[in-house]
């Protein structure tokens, strides 16, 4: 089934969003292409500090694969913590509802 061209612009302008949004909350840059080229992985990096994945869903529910987290970690640098940033937003609105970071749980007990 694919997504009608609107409805994946409307998509794709949100996703930026969350990415400027959690790039400005922890003074970090976007990456173009949302970490598609080789040489800037990850949607959002914090020098030294953080490398992040951004998404966001319309759904109630968001999956998080080992796999994805194992990529995550893959991409960051030295001395950077992986951090998956996820967006909930409404459906008709797409107003944000909730946001929630995941860190690995020893970044969490030294925080």
């Amino acid at each position: 089934m694919s997504v009608p061209i609107s409805r994946a612009k409307t998509n794709r302008r949100r996703a930026t969003q969350c990415e400027e949004k959690i790039a400005k909350d922890l003074g970090g840059v976007r990456h173009k292409a949302s970490g598609s080229l080789s040489y800037l992985k990850g949607d959002v990096r914090v020098k030294g500090k953080f490398r992040i994945e951004s998404k966001f869903t319309r759904k109630k529910s968001y999956s998080v694969t080992l796999e994805t987290l194992n990529k995550l970690w893959a991409e960051c640098g030295t001395g950077e913590i992986p951090m998956l940033d996820v967006t909930w937003v409404d459906p008709g609105t797409l107003k944000t509802i909730e946001e929630w970071v995941l860190v690995p749980r020893t970044t969490f007990k030294e925080g």
